[in-house]
């Protein structure tokens, strides 16, 4: 890592006038040497000061988080890494969904509309559909949270919309335990949608997605907002220049 030489100097010996060498400081700019290595280090430091902020009142470390992971794509960019940069993206998301939760203002839960939108534009369902799906839900998640904030129904039909498109994926066969949660998360955004209007056909549906998902016993105490577990993984260790994806690209 780069130095900075540090303003103040340290005094010099009693009695000597020759001052002692300038204090060096770590720089926070990025090296130029192994820039993806230094992004996979921005990244795991967002991923740290997120789990750190959701324990905590304030917003000190997530705003921490949203900086550390804006840093990671400034070198993991989408042409360099696109898959890395799509998982950046959904964390940045995930850490700004905390912080507007707990704002009154709305601006950042759009930015974390912005964020999941970005990083579906490389969370190809065809290339890898879990993550398209879990992007999905998250982006729902958002998307309730702005409908509660604001009147009329666009966000919340937009969220389930979102919910809707996740389920393709995440089938009770092949991922039950997704399954059930975004089948919970769709089951409150039609009980809020069904609420503000005068029929009764939302609210039906939203007994039939909570049903649905009762009878997985581990999705019942699954909140509302809660974000998808599958793009958000452990430690990143090296990213790894990817080729852009293309239709013709099979997933592994």
């Amino acid at each position: 890592m780069r130095s900075c030489v540090s303003v103040s100097r340290r005094e010099g010996r009693r009695g000597s006038k020759k001052p002692s060498p300038p204090i060096a400081k770590p720089c926070r700019k990025e090296p130029a040497r192994a820039p993806l290595d230094w992004a996979v280090t921005q990244m795991n430091l967002g991923t740290a000061l997120g789990t750190l902020g959701e324990r905590e009142s304030g917003t000190a470390r997530l705003e921490e988080a949203v900086a550390a992971y804006r840093d990671a794509l400034q070198e993991g960019t989408r042409a360099r890494v696109p898959l890395e940069w799509a998982k950046t993206q959904n964390n940045l998301g995930i850490a700004l969904r905390v912080v507007g939760e707990r704002e009154s203002r709305t601006a950042r839960l759009n930015e974390v509309v912005a964020a999941f939108r970005e990083a579906l534009q490389e969370n190809i369902r065809a290339l890898v559909p879990l993550d398209w799906a879990a992007t999905q839900v998250n982006l729902g998640n958002a998307l309730v949270r702005l409908g509660e904030r604001e009147s009329g129904t666009a966000r919340l039909e937009k969220a389930v919309a979102a919910y809707r498109e996740a389920l393709q994926e995440l089938t009770r066969t092949y991922a039950p335990r997704q399954w059930a949660m975004a089948q919970v998360n769709l089951g409150n955004a039609l009980l809020a949608l069904g609420k503000q209007e005068s029929g009764t056909a939302r609210l039906e549906e939203a007994v039939s997605a909570r049903s649905l998902a009762g009878k997985y016993p581990r999705a019942r105490a699954a909140p509302m907002g809660r974000d998808s577990e599958q793009p958000r993984r452990g430690p990143s260790r090296s990213f790894q220049k990817e080729p852009r994806a293309t239709a013709s690209r099979r997933c592994a």
